[in-house]
């Protein structure tokens, strides 16, 4: 498979993990909703990295691939780079904590910077040469 072709399979996967993560903010299910706006912010990143013909071995890779290559050099802004590093810790407490819960209100507010996130990470894939308008 080529690596444009590998790319909108995840483009597709973050489509999907957002529209999830709309349905569970619906239906009440915030933890949940955490760990799949983790998940379509982390697919994301992971299309433009397969785009650059890069793989990550792991979700630390990912979160350094962010920090190093796309907020250092101001292709991200700092802000979306706090709030990705942010959503991966909190997607830990979604998953294992025991003690962690998150609020409608939070998690609303954190669904639209993870839209902002996409869509800037999308910007970037666009001037990489491939077209994401069919993706959420």
């Amino acid at each position: 498979m080529r690596y444009s072709d590998s790319a909108r399979v995840m483009l597709g996967k973050a489509s999907g993990s957002y529209l999830s993560a709309s349905n569970d903010i619906r239906n009440g299910i915030f933890d949940r909703a955490v760990s799949s706006l983790y998940y379509s912010a982390f697919q994301t990143v992971t299309a433009l990295m397969l785009l650059r013909e890069l793989r990550s071995k792991s979700h630390t890779d990912v979160r350094a691939y962010v920090n190093r290559d796309l907020v250092r050099p101001g292709h991200l802004s700092i802000e979306l780079g706090k709030m990705y590093n942010r959503l991966m810790d909190m997607r830990s407490d979604a998953d294992y904590s025991d003690s962690v819960t998150f609020s409608k209100h939070e998690v609303e507010s954190l669904a639209e910077r993870v839209k902002e996130f996409n869509s800037a990470v999308k910007s970037i894939i666009n001037s990489d040469g491939l077209e994401t308008d069919s993706f959420v």
